[in-house]
Parts: structure tokens; C-alpha cells; sequence
């Protein structure tokens, strides 16, 4: 079995790295994922504002049933391609498991 590679995104809202993301992901056609996607495919499912408020209630209860590296644990499982790009870690456990389970590239913006 092969190890995906993961290129990671990181720093703090409003700092550019979707759009690091968007830029290699068309320019050497990577597929990127954004870890707040899932929290807010939730938001909509439950009609809840998608609020980073109500986005961080909703990772806080996946947090705690599932465990801190969740979202990313699901992106990287569900992902088809050997490389992806991966966005908005914001915990120390998601990059954990990526430097446990894949060959991770981190690019802080």
C-alpha cells in the first residue's frame, strides 16, 4: 500500500492559504481539501449558520466523539489521489496523524 502524500497549509484566518491551496491544486492539478468542508456540509445539513462559532461547536462535538485528528483522518481515507493538498489544520493531532500516516510537506503562510 502506498503513503499519500499530503501537502499542508497552514496559519492563522484570513491568510491566504485556500488560496495557496486553489493556486497549486489548478496549477499541478492536486485535489485540496479544506478541513472546515466537513464542518460545513454539517452546518447545512442541521440549517445552522456556517458561523465560525457554530463551525467550532461542530468540531468541538466531533472532537470529542471521534478524537482531535478526525477530519483530517476522514480527508486523507476518503481521498482517491496519492497527493493531496490539505488546508486549515488548525491542531497539533491533525498534523500528528498526517506525519504518522503520510508523507506530509508543511507550507506555512
Amino acid at each position: 500500500m502506498n503513503v499519500k502524500k499530503v501537502i499542508a497549509i497552514l496559519w492563522k484566518a484570513g491568510s491566504g492559504k485556500d488560496m495557496v491551496g486553489d493556486y497549486l491544486s489548478n496549477k499541478f492539478s492536486i485535489p485540496s481539501f479544506t478541513v472546515s468542508d466537513a464542518l460545513r456540509i454539517t452546518a447545512r445539513e442541521r440549517n445552522v449558520p456556517e458561523s465560525r462559532e457554530n463551525l467550532i461547536k461542530i468540531w468541538k462535538e466531533f472532537a470529542e466523539k471521534y478524537g482531535d485528528d478526525y477530519l483530517v483522518k476522514v480527508i486523507i481515507e476518503k481521498a482517491e489521489a496519492e497527493t493531496i493538498i490539505i488546508t486549515g489544520m488548525r491542531q497539533l493531532w491533525q498534523i500528528q496523524y498526517c506525519k504518522n500516516h503520510t508523507n506530509i510537506f508543511l507550507i506555512g503562510i
